[in-house]
């Protein structure tokens, strides 16, 4: 028996033959949409970046803040005799009780009454202006006698200990409390030219050994 070939209807196309291109609408459509999970991306990383950069400036202020406070209350019941002066270059008249100043120093003596050690603590501004660099220098570093002060040209050329300090009420960080303690108050950033996140406010009262 003979096999007839079915017919083949020649409107018919393949199913390969009958798919098409987008059309410049659907482009259109499809890149919208895809321009808007792209925009949603982006923000929610962003948003991510800079919640990760706040926490990373949040632990630099406490941890500034933590060594500052821990570093002078060290010294401070270590020590004998406070003298807070203006600045590190003003040296000639010390601040008296109540009064504030820049240049805070703590002296160690012994029994026989000479001077051991003798460590300061003092401000300069920031070459913009807008803040203070807080230094420290200690006579065990070996660089000074233990009773002498630093020349006032070595001014910032000693260990800096926060890179950014702000003020509220005056230029001056250090208050004499009754010749035995001092308070501080300030703010401490993050860099020096004070332009990342916020600061964190500081205030503390220490005393010396009695």
């Amino acid at each position: 028996m003979r096999r007839t070939r079915p017919s083949i209807d020649p409107g018919a196309r393949p199913r390969a033959a009958r798919a098409r291109g987008f059309t410049l609408p659907e482009v259109l459509v499809a890149l919208s949409i895809a321009g808007v999970l792209l925009a949603a991306v982006m923000t929610q990383w962003i948003e991510s970046t800079a919640l990760a950069l706040k926490a990373a400036e949040t632990i630099e202020h406490s941890r500034g803040t933590r060594l500052f406070v821990s570093r002078v209350a060290e010294d401070m019941r270590n020590a004998q005799s406070i003298t807070i002066y203006p600045t590190f270059a003003d040296r000639a008249t010390p601040r008296r009780d109540g009064e504030m100043g820049n240049y805070l120093i703590l002296r160690e003596i012994s029994a026989a009454a000479a001077i051991t050690r003798t460590i300061g603590y003092y401000l300069i501004a920031t070459p913009d202006g807008k803040g203070w660099m807080l230094h420290r220098h200690d006579s065990n570093d070996g660089v000074l006698a233990a009773d002498a002060l630093p020349d006032p040209s070595t001014v910032g050329q000693h260990r800096r200990i926060a890179r950014a300090v702000t003020l509220p009420d005056s230029a001056n960080l250090f208050r004499l409390v009754r010749d035995r303690a001092v308070t501080t108050r300030g703010e401490f950033g993050v860099d020096s030219n004070l332009k990342v996140g916020r600061t964190e406010f500081v205030q503390c009262t220490l005393s010396t050994r009695s």
